[in-house]
């Protein structure tokens, strides 16, 4: 049995387990499986998955909801966040045809690109801090198809 297939066992029969222990009257949130400090539990409206740290070499501290190097570290913030707002996502491409595997670039935003799988819209995907999409390059650029930030003392 290859490695991958059995952390592929183990991962179904800790989601077993996860379902039986937890999925009733738990509230939405991740918690320690005591099985095996590199998992933790994922409940979500009455279902619980079992979801792995990754690396596995990490360890779930239940009290920072994060995978970290060891239970004793602390965590690395305790702050509340706010999810990034979503934006619209235009499903486009059907009209690339049944094959097209690939990028597009968002006709209504530039800062984000498509991606499709067989024709099919998977999602849209923002491009990090001030870079723009460039359909060309299939590759999220500065302005003016800087591949690093232009020197602004440059001619």
């Amino acid at each position: 049995m290859t490695k991958n297939s059995k952390m592929f066992l183990v991962s179904k029969i800790l989601d077993s387990i996860a379902q039986i222990l937890f999925a009733n009257g738990r509230a939405d949130g991740n918690y320690e499986y005591a099985g095996n400090s590199s998992y933790f539990v994922q409940c979500t409206g009455g279902q619980a998955d079992c979801q792995a740290c990754w690396p596995l070499n990490l360890v779930f501290k239940e009290e920072c909801n994060q995978c970290l190097y060891s239970k004793n570290d602390e965590c690395l913030t305790t702050q509340e966040w706010e999810p990034a707002r979503q934006f619209d996502c235009p499903d486009m491409c059907g009209k690339m045809g049944p094959s097209f595997d690939g990028n597009m670039a968002d006709p209504v935003q530039q800062r984000h690109y498509v991606a499709c799988w067989h024709g099919v819209t998977v999602g849209c995907i923002m491009c990090p801090s001030d870079l723009i999409y460039n359909e060309e390059h299939n590759a999220c650029l500065y302005e003016g198809k800087y591949f690093t930030q232009p020197d602004p003392n440059s001619s």
